[in-house]
């Protein structure tokens, strides 16, 4: 290859972000962090937002008054992408949708377009791990993919093979990304292949609030919680409450716990934490940015959470833990333990006590708090985020991915992936027909 040519192919003059969601989550916000980001470090490219015209990412872009062209998304109305261009695809939108379905139905892209998958959920990634592994988490075996592994090669080892060829292709041309190193492992052990990982973990903005001096307490701790009210994190929420419950019983000690999150599960909050009578619970619906920052920084002690939410402690200098969740709807003697001992780029996966010997009970936890002191805890916190969350060494990272990958519209063509298989289409077929089914009864 010429060394023009070269030059060509690694030129950036437009970059696409392919999100379309009027649903917001950690995952979205995270995409939205690094668009913001990328805009400022580079306002030579032209950002563009496929996105609704009421959809999330749009919103997000507009509050941040950065410039940005939004690519206005329509189902079967087709985009035309620039030349010189690069596009972001984050894994999660795929978990209904097949990548060549979903790019064919949304862009027309000329054969330069280049791409960067972004590894966020590993089982999106593998047709038939979508709805198996889905299904099992909603029956409570909380280690699916352990289960998974062996099985579906077997049972769909047409497909698993062409997969596994076509990944390795993926790879091969630098094309994908992985959000952790828990995101790469369990790829690799699902596909059972070997290839040159690439961290680059989600982003959350810093924080005009921050903690400047933190006081080691003994009693009357302000804990909070965050996150979403609904699926495996609701299940978080409870497990925190029951533990410092007991903790604050065992050891004569006054607690107040603040609930922060809206979701699906939100009505059964005040039924589910009438058993914990020791400590005082209270509930916010929601407090974001600004408010939330403060609010950290004024009133909490410690912060336990899940996801990206951990990332708004350690950016307010607050002492933070990472509270499992729990598929089985059960309580857990070992769920969390503090940030700073995540794994690379890992902001907690879906694991248990006997699995993963960083968690720990509130017992230690605690004593950990006492014996390290809340000011080293949280600084260490701070630190981590600066050095491996932060927008600017996110958006550093991902902009060389970007230049990295060789990885086109037409080589993803080429591979028919995503191509449903005939039980992918019939599963699909069952689940819209009790969809029909549920509305007409409704």
């Amino acid at each position: 290859m010429s060394t023009n040519t070269v030059a060509k192919l690694n030129k950036i003059e437009h970059i696409y972000f392919l999100n379309p969601t009027k649903n917001i989550g950690g995952n979205e916000i995270a995409f939205a962090n690094v668009a913001k980001e990328l805009s400022q470090s580079h306002p030579e490219i032209a950002i563009h937002i496929i996105d609704y015209k009421d959809g999330k990412m749009k919103e997000v872009m507009e509050k941040s008054d950065l410039p940005f062209t939004l690519e206005q998304y329509k189902k079967h109305t087709k985009i035309d992408t620039q030349e010189n261009s690069i596009i972001l695809l984050s894994s999660h939108l795929y978990r209904m949708l097949p990548y060549n379905e979903f790019l064919n139905e949304t862009l027309n892209s000329n054969n330069d377009a280049r791409l960067l998958l972004w590894n966020i959920d590993c089982t999106s990634y593998i047709p038939p791990f979508r709805y198996a592994g889905l299904i099992l988490q909603k029956i409570g075996y909380i280690n699916f993919q352990k289960f998974l592994n062996p099985i579906l090669p077997l049972l769909y080892w047409r497909q698993f093979k062409h997969i596994k060829r076509s990944y390795q292709s993926v790879f091969d041309k630098n094309g994908c990304v992985h959000m952790s190193d828990i995101q790469a492992n369990s790829l690799k052990k699902a596909l059972n292949i070997e290839f040159n990982e690439k961290i680059i973990p989600v982003t959350s903005p810093p924080s005009l609030y921050k903690k400047t001096s933190i006081e080691t307490k003994e009693d009357n701790f302000q804990f909070t919680w965050i996150g979403r009210l609904e699926g495996s994190k609701y299940y978080s929420a409870i497990n925190t409450c029951h533990q410092i419950n007991s903790w604050a019983k065992h050891q004569n000690k006054k607690v107040t716990l603040t609930i922060i999150g809206s979701g699906t599960k939100s009505h059964k909050l005040e039924h589910d934490i009438t058993p914990f009578k020791q400590i005082t619970i209270r509930h916010i619906d929601g407090l974001y940015g600004w408010e939330l920052n403060q609010f950290l920084t004024e009133e909490t002690d410690i912060l336990f959470a899940v996801g990206m939410s951990m990332l708004e402690g350690c950016k307010t200098k607050t002492p933070t833990a990472f509270s499992s969740t729990d598929f089985t709807k059960k309580f857990t003697k070992n769920f969390t333990f503090f940030f700073t001992e995540t794994s690379k780029g890992s902001l907690g996966a879906y694991s248990n006590s006997k699995e993963n010997t960083k968690l720990t009970d509130l017992d230690n936890l605690m004593q950990q708090y006492t014996q390290e002191g809340a000011q080293e805890i949280a600084d260490m916190c701070y630190r981590v985020y600066l050095e491996n969350f932060s927008p600017e060494y996110v958006g550093r990272e991902i902009f060389e991915a970007m230049n990295s990958t060789t990885l086109t519209i037409a080589d993803l063509e080429k591979s028919n992936l995503y191509k449903k298989s005939l039980s992918e289409k019939t599963a699909i077929w069952i689940v819209e027909r009790i969809k029909k089914i549920i509305r007409r009864s409704s």
